[in-house]
């Protein structure tokens, strides 16, 4: 049985067991299944702020933070708020982008070649006041929730395009 990251690793040798496993009448009801986060457990999570130049004066400038991988949530999960005392509690929605295999001081060139995959993503945050010692507001248990799925790169032309919304 291969894990998650193991499936993502030899996606293309996996082709044929795929294609078998897709057969009419493999499949059972989506309603007799519970979905569970896609990346349950990765190994690290990279998240870029200042994407949606909020921020007066500092419009394109991008900064890296990482979250912890406990705080994954799968589809239908329910954010936990931790019992400090935060300004504010609030979300976002986003394009996870999961990465294929190991990568490290990749190009801006070709960032894209390392890319597995995309999913939706949820960005939760707590704000604290400035005298609070609080440096894990984007870290709390269940503060990222992913899925329902994944979209292999190639069902993605163009990531830069795509539309991210969240309505409740």
């Amino acid at each position: 049985q291969l894990t998650i990251e193991g499936r993502i690793t030899n996606f293309q040798a996996l082709q044929g067991a795929r294609e078998r496993a897709l057969d009419p009448g493999q499949g059972v009801p989506l309603a007799s299944v519970q979905l569970r986060a896609p990346v349950p457990r990765p190994g690290k999570i990279v998240c870029m702020g200042g994407n949606f130049g909020e921020f007066v004066g500092r419009k394109g400038t991008m900064w890296g933070f990482l979250k912890s991988p406990e705080a994954v949530l799968g589809p239908g999960g329910t954010v936990v708020l931790p019992p400090e005392d935060a300004n504010i509690f609030h979300h976002e929605a986003e394009l996870v982008a999961v990465i294929g295999h190991t990568a490290s001081r990749v190009s801006k060139d070709g960032a894209l070649r390392n890319v597995f995959g995309y999913m939706c993503g949820c960005d939760v945050s707590g704000r604290f006041p400035l005298e609070s010692r609080q440096q894990f507001g984007k870290s709390f248990d269940t503060f990222a929730p992913i899925g329902p799925c994944i979209a292999t790169w190639d069902a993605v032309p163009d990531p830069h395009q795509v539309q991210v919304r969240m309505w409740a």
